[in-house]
């Protein structure tokens, strides 16, 4: 396009907008960037004016370059922006890239449950000392970055995390995605230290993108599994960041070796064991059951202990008291994914 019909686009459609501009800018500022502007440490105006000039930068861009998604910045027009990592309080959804706002908005249904499940096989990895859930990490003054699930450099403190990464994150990539955006993020995160960074896609076929600095993106499917050495002890089957079976499975597994155990194999192999030595006094069956028993009541406890989660006198109780073997096997099953001591109790067995 020669610089004389450009200009002769930049004046129409300056023109074309001109008797929209105030209603565009408060709408988009309301939704999107309002709060955070009255904190900055600029005229309301001049903040106001460079969203608007923004916003037909990109309209113009989008015309002559035919380009759909526009990309969040257009080479060469978009300068960095005015915003600080310290000028956002948690609880606000925003993100930065830059210097410029990013808005985080609510999770749908699909998204949220998958992130929890996501986390919970995580965070309960033998070799994890931390992890977080959309944790705010300041990697530049003008840079800070959410992702959905961080392992690692997850500080037990308010604020952000300042000069410092997650080793692995975790984004979950629903219906409306943009990805323009999450490649942003992708890459401010490597370049800020992140070792790896799996995309979980809810969308199309079940998949998980692995990215890490300086080598291609891979997949990995249903039926594979995921490493993260130095980070994480044992591999994540593919599934559990999927399926909210696997991912107790797996969660409970992890769990246990937490306490010295294997997995659930060697509780029973070890409840067989005691009911056996205590069978030789009392009678091999008896003995056998209520060594199972015994077995099954530590494991619970030790679990819910794990996940810092209190049982009342009435639930000790009750675990001391139970003699079903199913129950207290669903119970343990519980003790892994819930929330509260007290659902483990409410929720009967499938």
């Amino acid at each position: 396009m020669e610089s004389q019909d450009f200009l002769a686009l930049i004046e129409q459609r300056l023109g074309a907008l001109e008797a929209r501009l105030d209603l565009i800018a408060d709408r988009q500022l309301t939704a999107e960037v309002k709060r955070t502007i009255a904190r900055v440490d600029l005229p309301f105006a001049l903040a106001k004016a460079c969203y608007v000039l923004e916003i037909i930068v990109r309209d113009i861009f989008q015309i002559t370059s035919k380009v759909n998604p526009m990309p969040k910045t257009v080479p060469g027009f978009m300068a960095p922006g005015p915003f600080r990592a310290d000028q956002i309080r948690p609880g606000d959804p925003y993100e930065l890239s830059n210097g410029h706002t990013i808005a985080c908005l609510p999770t749908g249904g699909r998204g949220s449950q998958a992130n929890l499940i996501g986390a919970a096989v995580l965070d309960s990895d033998p070799a994890v000392e931390s992890a977080g859930v959309d944790t705010g990490f300041a990697l530049t003054p003008a840079t800070l970055r959410a992702p959905d699930v961080a392992v690692g450099n997850v500080a037990d403190a308010p604020g952000w995390v300042k000069d410092q990464t997650p080793p692995l994150a975790v984004e979950y990539a629903d219906s409306g995605q943009d990805e323009a955006e999450l490649a942003d993020k992708i890459a401010d995160l490597l370049a800020g230290g992140t070792r790896f960074l799996w995309v979980v896609r809810l969308v199309g076929p079940q998949r998980v993108e692995v990215h890490a600095p300086g080598v291609p993106m891979q997949l990995a499917y249903p039926g594979e599994v995921l490493e993260a050495p130095g980070i994480l002890r044992n591999p994540v089957p593919v599934v559990a960041l999927f399926d909210r079976s696997a991912a107790h499975e797996v969660t409970l597994k992890n769990l246990l070796q937490r306490k010295g155990y294997r997995d659930l194999e060697q509780v029973r192999e070890e409840a067989r064991a005691a009911g056996q030595e205590e069978g030789r006094v009392e009678g091999r069956e008896e003995g056998k059951a209520e060594g199972g028993l015994a077995a099954l009541r530590d494991a619970l406890v030790l679990v819910l202990a794990q996940r810092g989660l209190s049982l009342a006198p009435e639930q000790r109780a009750a675990i001391a008291d139970c003699t079903d073997p199913d129950r207290l096997r669903h119970w343990l099953r519980q003790a892994a994914v819930v929330a509260s001591a007290s659902e483990v109790f409410s929720r009967s067995p499938d």
